[in-house]
Order: C-alpha cells, then structure tokens, then sequence
C-alpha cells in the first residue's frame, strides 16, 4: 500500500470515529504528497464544511475547480462551483467560473446565462471590488462577440469602471453590424450609446470609432437578439453531447457521484427557496464527486491521465450532468433589484444570506485555520474572504493581521474602512480611511478609493461639505470612477 493510501485510510478512519479535526490533518497531509489530484481537494473541502469552517471549504474546492479543470472534467468542475453557491448563493467569481466551463463545452445556453448572472450581480453592487473584471470581460466577449446582451452588459461594465473607449467600441461595432443588416432603429440606438460616451474619449478614438461606423463593418449579419438569449436558463437549451456519457471504459475517477463517507447520490437536492440555509449534508449531496484514489496506488498526476484517457472529458453521473437547472430561476431575465446585492448596504453586504435559518452569525467560532501569523498574504486572503461572506468583523482582525506588511499595509487599511462602512460604523470608517489617506500621500500612492470611500463615509454621516471634497478629489483625476460623476451632479446645487 503506497504512502498516499496509508494516510488516506487513517483519514477515513478517523471520518468514521467522528474525529474531524485529525482527518483534517491527515488530508492536509494526503494533499501535501498528491497535490495535483482534484478529487482530494474536494473531498478536503467536504471535511472542512462538516467541521462548520466554510471559508476553508471554499477555499479548498475552489483548488479543485483549478485542479478538475486543467484535466479537461469539466463537469466535476461544474459541480464543484454549484457547492460553492449554495454556501455563498451570488459568489461572483463562481458564477464567472461557471460561465467559462459551459463555454470551454459548447453548452451556449448555460454559458450565456451564467455569464450574464455574473454581469447582473456586479452591475448590481457597483461598489464591490471584483478582482481581474476586465479580463474577465475579455473572455466573456472573446467567447460571445455576437450576442447582443452580453455585449451591452459589458459595455455598461467598462463604463462604469472608466473604461469608457471599450464601452464606445461595443456600441460602434453594434452599430455597424446593424447597418450592414439594414436595421436602422437599432443602428440609431447604439450610435445614441456611443455618442454618450464621446466627451471621455481622445480625438484619434473618436476619428477610428467614426470611421468605423460611415462605412459599416464586414459582417456575417449573425447579431444574437437579446430576446433569443434572455430566456435561456442553465440546462434548459443544452443537452450534452454522447461523448460526455459514454459508458466506455469509465475509470476510477467517473463512477457514481459520491461524498467521502461513501453515500452515493443521483440526484440534485431540490433548489432553496431562499428562507432556508442548505445544511451541510445538501451541499455535499448536490454535487458530490467520487475519489480517484481510494484503495489506489496510482499517483495523482498519472491517474488524472489515465482516468481522461478512459473516461473522456466527463466524470459524473448522468443526473448531475444535466444539472438539474429546470429548478434554477432563469438568470438572464432575473432583475438587478431583486439580488442580495441591490441592497448591500442594508441587508449585510457582498454575498449576504442574512435571513436563511441558520446563517453566517456563529460561523466565525467554527472557523479552523492554521495561517501562520507572519504569513500576511494569506490573512489578507482570508479577510477578503470573510468580506465575500459577509462576515465584516472577521474580515477586519485579519485585515488588521495583514497590515503588519508594509507591501499589504495600504490596501489593509482602505479594507478596514470598507468593512466599516458596510458594518454603518462611518465614524470608524472615517477615522481608518484619514490615516490611510496621510500614508497614501506620503508615499504617492492611488488614493482614489480612499477619497470615494471617505465620501460616503461623510455622506452616511451627513457631513455634505466634506463629502463633497472627497468625491471632487476623485473627480479632478478620473470623472469615470464608479459613480462619482453622479455624485457631484448630485451635490452640485448644495450650497
């Protein structure tokens, strides 16, 4: 028996006995000798949501994720990014991730309507910090450069990002396809969008984007209309290909879809109708993915290619593959003001479940990690996290543990004013931001998101004047900055 399966049996052992946190140990271990294998990256994840720590069982099967979809299993990646939101329901990363899995399967339906949920969610809450949303934009139109609404949304987000020649660049090319197709109303309602946006571009932008639209754009004429796209749900349009079920040689990594107690199940639980928090075992039951180690002495890099080799590019079973999505409120047509994120303000912010039964609020006594104190970069990791869900004080004392580096200290700090202003505590929001402010402008730092956050922070406060001065500070560099330009139209007849 190789050393891998030593330490797993101990670590199933211990499952069995009820010792989660020496399992726990042995599957870090198990991992530290087999780190490419994604099946144990998942199952690692479904020891930690046992043991009541989310943020490590989010953590791990986001490795998973990584892992599952280098080997080309798309679909086990699939279903570990559907565990993931039934903990954190609008995980904008997740919902991307989705989105480009579907992709990468030529599944349109699903891709299009999980890519414009992850646009809706951040449209929604335009305050939230998304990190890599351009590029993740770039994928998203690299993907669907014809479709109509995913084009607009994304013209919408670099927009309001200040990525306003992007923005133009949508609305041109729209608008030249439909002149090339003849369809002057449409042609005329882009032309409208783009001429919005001129007073933020250079001239060359300008006399390129005019060019562009007097003479039209070669064109195969095959605009997706949004009304075509808007109803697709997940699942609702796709049916997967013969490849993705062949019953030819399925190896050790596509058996039955199971947990790492050894319970099989077929099914996708039935979907939360959002007064209910899903309890551990529905989420590992959702979408549980076998191991391909057990009782094996195959290495983890060398199983992967075999299991590939055997089993195609899919690995789970014929009920998860259709993932049960008719139960899934279509996504496309879901209106901005009715996500959690439309009020993140006043219900508890990014990724809040605030309301379910037994929520997030004793979750942060649960939470094991063995971050080293010194190892700052992973307690910033662990602050943004904690942030994600919602959990604002918990986000504070490891953004406050990070800080001690002085790369991490800035950045810390604006955080800690963030979490503040989304806990309505401005006053302490104002007095960490101040101090963020004074070592931003000793060391030439971008400042931007400090003077925005100071903003509100005196808005919430009533301090207009001050308010004021702090969203004119944003303006004088970059009008584009979120909503700043609406703010000082707001507060421009305050006298």
């Amino acid at each position: 028996m190789s050393k891998a399966s030593q330490i797993r049996q101990r670590a199933q052992e211990y499952l069995r006995k009820g010792n989660i946190n020496k399992a726990i140990d042995e599957y870090k271990r198990l991992v530290g000798v087999e780190n490419k294998n994604p099946n144990l990256f998942n199952e690692l994840g479904d020891v930690f949501l046992r043991s009541g720590d989310r943020v490590q069982a989010v953590s791990n099967y986001d490795k998973a994720i990584v892992n599952y979809e280098k080997v080309a299993l798309y679909n086990n990646a699939v279903a570990v990014c559907k565990k993931i939101l039934r903990i954190i329901p609008n995980r904008v990363e997740t919902i991307f991730k989705l989105g480009e899995l579907r992709a990468k399967q030529k599944l349109d339906g699903e891709a299009v309507s999980y890519f414009s949920k992850f646009m809706d969610v951040v449209l929604a809450d335009s305050t939230s910090p998304v990190d890599g949303l351009t590029d993740k934009l770039d994928v998203v139109l690299e993907y669907y450069e014809k479709n109509e609404m995913l084009c607009t949304k994304a013209a919408e987000l670099y927009s309001m990002y200040g990525l306003k020649s992007k923005a133009a660049e949508i609305y041109v090319k729209l608008a030249a396809e439909y002149k090339s197709a003849g369809n002057e109303e449409r042609e005329r309602y882009y032309i409208e969008r783009y001429e919005s946006l001129k007073k933020d571009l250079e001239e060359n932008e300008i006399a390129d984007f005019e060019t562009m639209l007097q003479g039209g754009l070669e064109t195969d004429n095959n605009i997706e209309d949004v009304s075509e796209s808007e109803g697709d749900e997940p699942g609702a349009t796709e049916e997967v290909s013969d490849d993705a079920t062949t019953e030819e040689g399925k190896g050790e990594i596509e058996q039955s879809v199971t947990s790492v107690t050894g319970e099989q199940t077929g099914e996708a639980i039935s979907s939360n109708d959002g007064n209910e928090s899903p309890s551990v075992e529905e989420i590992m039951e959702e979408t549980e993915i076998i191991s391909a180690i057990e009782d094996s002495e195959v290495s983890a890099e060398d199983g992967m290619k075999e299991g590939i080799a055997e089993a195609g590019d899919e690995t789970v079973s014929q009920d998860v593959l259709r993932d049960d999505d008719s139960r899934t409120e279509s996504v496309a047509e879901k209106e901005a003001k009715d996500t959690p994120f439309s009020s993140a303000m006043d219900d508890g912010g990014i990724g809040s479940v605030k309301g379910q039964s037994d929520g997030l609020d004793g979750l942060a006594e649960d939470i094991t990690s063995d971050v080293e104190e010194e190892d700052h970069k992973s307690h910033y990791d662990l602050g943004m996290a904690y942030l994600e869900m919602g959990l604002y004080t918990e986000a504070v004392k490891e953004f406050q543990t990070a800080s001690r580096s002085d790369s991490l200290n800035l950045q810390c700090m604006e955080m800690i004013g963030y979490c503040f202003i989304k806990q309505n505590q401005p006053r302490l929001a104002v007095k960490q931001l101040e101090r963020a402010l004074n070592i931003s402008k000793n060391g030439q730092a971008d400042d931007l998101g400090i003077h925005y956050n100071l903003g509100i922070a005196y808005e919430m406060l009533g301090d207009v004047d001050r308010a004021k001065e702090h969203f004119e500070e944003v303006y004088i560099v970059d009008m584009a900055f979120r909503d700043v330009e609406e703010k000082i139209k707001k507060y421009s007849t305050v006298t």
